[in-house]
């Protein structure tokens, strides 16, 4: 007789932007797709946001509970709002722990199993600045986490061991309590259908994907293209994502640096591999926040060659002239010099893409995150903490 399986409930913000899923968000559901393959953890998921109504759910009817609360819940009522109904959802499937997914979920999900014995893991995604900051509101969202996830039953999972490392320093969380679980990709999602150079001719074109914000930089990049158009070098910029305010000022920075041809806004992109395989080189450039870019990891399965900024987990992945280059954070010059060097230099930019893809097969692939992942909720459940 099969053993009833038990239940783990993933708690996140929210699952999809017209369709389109984020970095941490999209590790949490490639994480829970392979625990439902795997057999011995059902995944639920609980929603703070409203449903997608472009998101395709791919865990069986049911398992997905939406709270249908406002994005910006902030640090107000609507915070206890969110823990008294996800607290009743508790009651209702009965997991063995709560797996919760960046700042707002951990807070939410630590009052709501506060006084039971369901074991709460925060999942580290990132390393972002209110951690760090000296602004009062930042000094205060410290407080707040750091009462809130100090009950014994608490353990953290880091993505990376930079954001172990961040986040025990500055959140004065003792490191032993957060194991490092790495992310990783479904490699099979990422099959290249043609090689660098894509055109079959010349190096010139680059992409970004990430949320138009200051802290992913990609002003900088647009800046480093127009440094090599002032050298010369006409190069195709792509950048994927939800424009917002900041975009509309990216979009006017590219305009008066003449750029208005070169730099493509593309806005929100559902098709993730076919933008990787029209890229020449991907670009990751920046500034803070991150934690192990899930995009990198995404561009080297596709034989992509990578620049990065030295950010969190950039190193973990990425060994400077092996699988691309890694150069300062908020520097065009240093950014503007890496892709001359590969976009002259085509041989080289396909052997460092051949690498990227050695690399997430040996060491970043989703079936090794999902055994590691197994095994830590075996010793934390086994340990009876």
């Amino acid at each position: 007789m099969q053993a009833e399986r038990q239940r783990v409930l993933h708690v996140l913000v929210g699952l999809g932007t017209e369709g389109v899923v984020g970095g941490a968000e999209r590790e949490a559901l490639d994480l829970m797709m392979r625990l439902e393959e795997h057999g011995q953890y059902e995944p639920h998921a609980a929603v703070l946001g409203r449903k997608d109504p472009q998101f395709s759910e791919p865990l069986p009817a049911g398992r997905i509970h939406y709270m249908d609360l406002p994005y910006s819940l902030g640090l107000g009522a609507h915070i206890f709002t969110a823990a008294r109904r996800l607290r009743a959802h508790l009651r209702h499937i009965n997991p063995v722990l709560v797996h919760s997914h960046l700042w707002l979920p951990d807070l939410v999900t630590a009052l709501a199993v506060a006084g039971t014995p369901i074991m709460h893991i925060p999942h580290l995604h990132d390393t972002r600045e209110w951690m760090a900051a000296a602004d009062w509101r930042c000094r205060l969202r410290r407080v707040l986490y750091r009462l809130a996830t100090r009950r014994l039953r608490t353990r953290f999972v880091a993505c990376a061991e930079a954001v172990r490392q961040y986040v025990a320093r500055h959140l004065a969380i003792p490191a032993e309590r957060i194991t490092v679980v790495r992310y990783g990709v479904p490699v099979e999602r990422w099959h290249p259908s043609r090689s660098v150079p894509v055109d079959g001719s010349r190096m010139r074109i680059v992409g970004c994907a990430g949320r138009l914000v200051p802290e992913k930089g990609q002003d900088v990049l647009i800046r480093a293209v127009a440094k090599l158009a002032q050298a010369g070098r006409t190069v195709t910029l792509r950048l994927a994502g939800g424009m917002r305010r900041t975009g509309e000022e990216f979009a006017g920075l590219a305009r008066r640096l003449g750029l208005a041809e070169q730099v493509e806004f593309l806005g929100r992109v559902r098709d993730m591999r076919s933008f990787y395989d029209g890229l020449d080189v991907y670009v990751l450039p920046s500034r803070s926040s991150e934690g192990l870019p899930v995009s990198i990891l995404e561009a080297m399965a596709m034989r992509r060659p990578v620049i990065a900024t030295d950010v969190a987990g950039v190193r973990e992945a990425i060994t400077n002239g092996v699988q691309g280059y890694v150069v300062p954070p908020g520097d065009a010059d240093a950014l503007a010099q890496a892709l001359d060097r590969l976009l002259r230099d085509p041989a080289t930019a396909a052997r460092m893409g051949d690498s990227g893809r050695r690399r997430v097969e040996e060491e970043f692939t989703l079936e090794r995150m999902t055994a590691e992942m197994v095994r830590f909720y075996d010793r934390i459940l086994g340990a009876g903490i």
